[in-house]
């Protein structure tokens, strides 16, 4: 039924549907052909199951014009219903702060949120067309992780079966140029590393390369020497905790983590990470003829089937035996520029 308020206004459209019940609107027009339209239209959402997309305009969360404009083009999924109306930017903002995660990811979230520019004006609907547009200029690994956090928003507050979570599920990753394998430094890199460097970061420099370290494992899990043996306490995962051959002379942190990247991207021009030296120390190993099984034990890799499970264990009568052969390799009897003891 059509007819007009208090014969003031629009034609109200007023019309009765099962479940949603009665949806009663002023249609925004007085134009009778468009009316008519707007009632077929109606109908239509009802022949469809769009239950939704009654509702919205029952509650005026969406005019019967702007329903019509998206209805007339085919872009029925692009009417904001009632469960996409909220705030974007609120509804991030309180899904995050009730995710149970660690500190880091909860960064990357808050970067991710501005990565996408959310505003107060953008609605649920909007998310698709803001990573979109975020993926045409952003570097693949950003657009993806962006994705990720996209599709984990979704996933929690409208569930997987909701249109905008497909949506986004349906965008495929951004491709990733390969990776270039990174450079291992050789033992006369690091010699020469340690020189440039000076005593302490050169220190640093040549503790990390024998010991095979991660910088966290070197700077905060701790570590000690023993007599015979280097003992990490790397907290990565298990098997991080570890002991190392003591093949040559090494030195407690003498400058900070970030001094010490600082001073390295300065004195190699950026070509080395502290990381590398880590994976120099694996490469030095394998050169020395260190046995594959005491490789991963001195370097914290865990058990990657069951003959490596059942072989694994104690490898103490083999440190000096592998000290040995890593101090030939690098023809190393004292190490250059570490600092001494009090310096």
């Amino acid at each position: 039924m059509t007819h007009r308020s208090n014969k003031r206004g629009t034609p109200i459209l007023d019309r009765l549907f099962g479940k949603v019940g009665r949806v009663r609107v002023a249609s925004g027009t007085r134009s009778k052909p468009m009316v008519r339209k707007l009632n077929d239209m109606l109908s239509a959402f009802r022949d469809m199951g769009r239950a939704d997309l009654l509702e919205a305009i029952r509650d005026h969360t969406v005019s019967p014009l702007y329903a019509f404009s998206r209805y007339r083009q085919g872009r029925l999924d692009e009417i904001p219903a009632g469960d996409v109306l909220p705030a974007l930017g609120a509804a991030w903002d309180a899904w995050a702060k009730r995710l149970d995660c660690s500190p880091s990811y909860r960064t990357s979230l808050r970067r991710t949120r501005r990565a996408l520019g959310l505003s107060e004006e953008h609605i649920l609907i909007d998310l698709p067309a803001r990573l979109r547009a975020y993926r045409e200029t952003a570097p693949p690994d950003s657009s993806n992780q962006a994705r990720v956090h996209a599709l984990a928003f979704l996933r929690d507050t409208l569930g997987k079966s909701h249109r905008l979570w497909m949506a986004v599920r349906d965008m495929k990753p951004a491709k990733k140029k390969p990776r270039q394998p990174r450079q291992i430094p050789s033992v006369e890199e690091v010699r020469q590393l340690v020189v440039q460097l000076g005593p302490k970061a050169g220190g640093a420099c040549w503790s990390l390369a024998a010991m095979g370290m991660i910088p966290k494992e070197y700077w905060e899990d701790g570590w000690e020497e023993l007599p015979d043996r280097i003992r990490s306490y790397g907290q990565k995962r298990a098997g991080r905790t570890r002991d190392i051959p003591r093949w040559t002379r090494v030195v407690q942190p003498p400058l900070s983590f970030t001094t010490f990247r600082r001073k390295l991207r300065a004195a190699s021009e950026g070509k080395w990470r502290p990381t590398d030296f880590r994976r120099a120390f694996a490469r030095w190993m394998a050169e020395a003829g260190v046995s594959p099984m005491n490789q991963r034990l001195y370097m914290g890799h865990g058990a990657r089937n069951m003959s490596q499970w059942y072989t694994d264990g104690e490898v103490t009568a083999q440190l000096d035996a592998d000290a040995e052969k890593i101090r030939a390799h690098t023809a190393v009897r004292e190490p250059l520029l570490l600092p001494r003891p009090g310096h």
